[in-house]
């Protein structure tokens, strides 16, 4: 995800690339404490839209 983080901030996106510890709790606290806090600094700073890059677990967390 690195790879791409640095690409997309290149073109000149705002990136947040989140960790979280995937075995450490259920899907809606991981939800909460990691999509949760980088959408709403998102909606804070004025962006119009907001995307997203995810694998696996990450696109749930999203969903969630």
């Amino acid at each position: 995800m690195n790879a791409i983080a640095e690409a997309l901030r290149d073109s000149g996106f705002v990136v947040h690339n989140v960790d979280y510890a995937s075995r450490t709790a259920p899907i809606d606290q991981l939800a909460e404490a990691g999509i949760a806090p980088v959408v709403a600094a998102a909606r804070e700073a004025g962006a119009p839209r907001i995307h997203f890059v995810t694998h696996s677990l990450g696109g749930i967390l999203v969903r969630a």
